[in-house]
């Protein structure tokens, strides 16, 4: 509280703080921070309890640019942790409030330039550390206030006020305005509710009443309210610092967080394990990968520790980096990231070859994959990506089309233009609707050269010729036989087991394989199953020819009568031969 009116010399420290502080708000203004709110990730992918990359449209794990997105791109996700605008208050007010500020400067008829309401508090904060300006008549014209057409002027002892007990203090809200020769109320501007009456858009001139209106303006509820938000604004201003430290602190912490949960969608991603659990309590010895895996690495990691001890302690009432919601935009983060990189390298290497293909998944849903393939122009390599994977309905030829179209779309892909390849399904069931899809492509691009799957051809040239020839026929019927017979019982396929670890005692153990006519190496798998573990499949049929069990001794007995004739040994050795070349070439069409 001070006691005494001011002095030339505080008036003039007063206009060296304005200009500093002028200089601080521009510097300020010119260097801000800006970091994307969390709420910029979409909001859900969906509440299952096992999330995969997969419902992000993509494998986002699958090219190893996840690791360089890792290193490169940590910063732009773990804007996540705080949370802020995108883009800073005093960014957005910097023009406007600049341009006033370089006219008026400190005076305070700036208030009459510009709506205060909708400064941010950085600006607030600068014009109320400011002050109000109340100079002196000594420092004006003349040594006197400007006089109006009466002759009467504002009196620089109207910047104090005399209280009951005679103590004289300082009237700090009240601002003079050299360039209207007017007052105005710098509390009531900065922080009151009604920030359009005269005492701020207009100012005060009425001296002749001036004593009284000034102690009227200082009972109103609007000028009280102000005051007391002023006071505690005031107040405020040591704790700041210690705030700032605080705050600085706890997003340092939040990104070391985040950087944690990144690796954890990473490793879960690149591994297909599901992220959530049936059970997610705190309580529960389960919760899910995603949390088990946060709960592992907070053993090792003060920042990830304390965060799960304050989530685990204050609930919803704090910021949870490990809620499901948070998994999905974190998934969604990555997912988009990568999918941005496939997306530049194809249209950076322009022209580009496609190849689609639809099956059921495990809840017997149609779903379709995309996969692009194009030269890597930066190594010269051919990649392949899968860009997306969406569920359809249909897979008539026209909805094929549209789903297509409208994936590249998302990609800005323009494969009207840069398609020079198509390459679909060949299997019997979907022959007609792709042969159609490739025709309406064609239609817009007949650059786009259809080109039929060769392997799903050569696995019908197989199993054709394996259909047309007996002894083959009865070479893998009798491998299915065999197949059956010892894999439906656990007895018999602990016995072929335990005749393994006795014959093959350093080698791991091995499983009879089905002939599957849907999987193009079932017939070899098969066929070498048989040829490594042969004596052990024939001591196994040995011991359970002497079973109690008249229908399976006979079935033991007639398998290895088969097995050990001389022309099965013939079919088998040459059988396995053929097959192996027969896979090699395949393999090397494919490449």
């Amino acid at each position: 509280m001070e006691t005494e009116p001011s002095t030339d010399n505080e008036t003039q420290s007063s206009e060296n703080q304005y200009g500093e502080c002028t200089n601080e708000l521009i510097a300020k203004s010119t260097n801000i921070e800006k970091e994307a709110p969390i709420e910029t990730c979409s909001n859900s992918i969906g509440n299952e309890c096992s999330i995969n990359l997969v419902a992000a449209d993509v494998v986002v794990m699958e090219t190893e640019t996840s690791t360089e997105f890792i290193d490169n791109q940590y910063d732009e996700l773990i804007a996540i942790s705080t949370n802020k605008d995108l883009e800073s208050p005093i960014e957005t007010h910097k023009n406007t409030f600049g341009n006033e500020l370089s006219k008026f400067g400190s005076d305070p008829v700036i208030f009459s330039s510009i709506q205060t309401q909708s400064l941010s508090p950085e600006i607030l904060d600068y014009l109320f550390k400011c002050g109000p300006m109340q100079p002196s008549s000594s420092e004006m014209p003349k040594n006197c206030f400007p006089k109006d057409s009466h002759g009467r002027s504002f009196h620089d002892n109207w910047f104090w006020k005399k209280l009951l007990t005679g103590e004289l203090i300082r009237r700090k809200w009240m601002s003079y305005s050299k360039i209207q020769n007017r007052l105005y109320c710098l509390n009531c501007a900065l922080f009151g509710i009604n920030r359009k009456c005269h005492w701020v858009c207009d100012g005060f001139a009425e001296w002749k009443n001036g004593p009284i209106k000034i102690t009227r303006h200082e009972i109103t509820e609007n000028h009280v309210f102000a005051s007391i938000k002023a006071s505690y604004k005031e107040a405020s201003f040591p704790l700041l610092p210690s705030l700032k430290e605080n705050e600085m602190k706890k997003i340092v912490q939040n990104k070391e967080v985040i950087r944690h949960l990144i690796d954890i969608v990473l490793y879960l991603g690149r591994h297909c394990l599901p992220f959530r659990g049936h059970r997610e309590g705190w309580k529960d010895d389960v919760r899910g990968n995603f949390k088990d895996l946060a709960i592992l690495l907070a053993k090792y990691s003060p920042p990830l520790s304390c965060h799960l001890t304050e989530v685990q302690i204050r609930g919803k009432h704090t910021q949870n980096f490990i809620s499901w919601n948070r998994q999905n935009q974190l998934i969604l983060a990555i997912a988009t990231n990568i999918r941005n990189t496939i997306k530049n390298e194809i249209l950076n290497a322009k022209f580009f070859s496609l190849s689609l293909d639809t099956t059921f998944d495990v809840s017997r849903k149609e779903q379709l994959s995309l996969v692009i393939r194009y030269i890597n122009k930066s190594n010269g390599v051919v990649d392949e990506r899968l860009i997306a994977v969406r569920e359809t309905l249909m897979t008539t030829d026209q909805h094929l089309f549209t789903v297509l179209d409208d994936i590249c779309k998302d990609m800005c892909l323009d494969w009207k233009t840069y398609l020079i390849g198509q390459s679909y399904d060949g299997a019997a069931s979907m022959r007609g609707a792709y042969n159609d899809l490739q025709a309406i492509v064609k239609e817009h691009n007949s650059s786009a050269t259809y080109v039929w799957c060769w392997a799903h051809k050569f696995n019908l040239v197989i199993v054709d010729a394996v259909s047309s020839c007996s002894q083959a026929r009865d070479l893998f019927g009798t491998l299915e036989t065999l197949y059956d017979y010892i894999g439906s019982s656990k007895k018999r396929v602990g016995l072929y087991s335990a005749s393994q670890r006795k014959i093959y005692p350093r080698k791991p153990l091995r499983r009879l394989k089905r002939v599957d006519t849907t999987r193009w190496t079932s017939h070899s798998a098969a066929l070498c199953t048989v040829f490594d573990t042969y004596d052990s499949i024939i001591d196994t049929l040995e011991d359970l020819q002497h079973d109690f069990d008249r229908i399976s001794s006979v079935k033991a007995s007639s398998l290895i009568n088969y097995l050990l004739s001389e022309r099965v040994n013939i079919n088998l050795l040459g059988a396995s031969e053929y097959v192996k070349l027969i896979l090699e070439k395949i393999h090397t069409f494919r490449r």
